[in-house]
């Protein structure tokens, strides 16, 4: 039983890591874009919120999508880079989150039939 708890702990802590991780590089790269580019920064974060709340149905011209699915760098290379860290950022907590199903499902299969 002891295992089930420091597992429990452990996939606790880790999303939580996982999360001020990705809180925290979208702060930087918003903090990056208001910097050096804040044409496009306003016109993809402060100039219609709805747009951003609903960005599956708008890819193209929103926050979120100019993050996921724009291939459009302006000619920085760091943005890129920011890119890729929350996108990672973003995988890593799923898996974490896939790890912890596999790993009670596991420990609860060893508990009640070990």
């Amino acid at each position: 039983m002891t295992i089930l708890w420091i597992g429990i702990a452990l996939f606790l802590v880790d999303a939580i890591v996982i999360m001020v991780r990705g809180l925290l590089l979208g702060r930087e790269f918003n903090r990056y874009m208001e910097q050096h580019h804040p044409a496009k920064y306003y016109h993809l974060a402060l100039e219609n919120p709805v747009k951003n709340m609903l960005w599956l149905f708008n890819r193209e011209d929103s926050y979120p999508g100019f993050i996921w699915f724009s291939k459009e760098n302006l000619g920085d290379v760091k943005i890129d880079i920011y890119r890729s860290k929350l996108r990672w950022s973003f995988y890593s907590f799923l898996l974490n989150g896939i790890a912890a199903v596999v790993f009670f499902a596991v420990v609860g299969l060893w508990l009640t039939y070990g």
